[in-house]
């Protein structure tokens, strides 16, 4: 039995967060499910639902092509399912160099140790998408 399998949702989440903030974006992989969801809001230039791992590669390249992203604070919180996470995160635009500082809110559903749905709430869509090239 796979010990990744035996792991509760918010150690699951944890592990992927982790990784990923250190730049081990294919380690953090393996924690998603083949058949994810990602789901932005429409409110931003890159928004709408992503499928599968090719989604969430598309995503992560609409993203990185236009901001670098810090995560300056994470917290989990354990609802079970779904695990929420708040994040104050920093976009600063590759072109420009401005900076919005922001909260983010994602919630990621946990299926047999993979993340399967990850639902992603920006608290001001607007001030990301005026960072937008036009």
């Amino acid at each position: 039995m796979s010990t990744k399998n035996q792991k509760s949702g918010i150690t699951v989440v944890r592990q992927f967060y982790d990784l990923a903030a250190q730049d081990k974006f294919d380690e953090a992989g393996q924690y998603l499910a083949p058949d994810i969801i990602l789901r932005e809001t429409t409110d931003v230039p890159f928004g709408g639902d992503y499928h599968g791992l090719e989604g969430n590669a598309e995503l992560m390249g609409k993203i990185t092509s236009v901001f670098n992203v810090a995560i300056e604070k994470i917290e989990y919180l354990d609802a079970s399912d779904p695990v929420v996470v708040k994040i104050l995160a920093r976009f600063t635009s590759k072109a420009t160099g401005k900076t919005v500082e922001m909260q983010v809110v994602e919630m990621l559903t946990v299926r047999d140790g993979l993340i399967s749905d990850i639902d992603i709430y920006y608290k001001n869509p607007s001030t990301v998408a005026a960072l937008w090239p036009r």
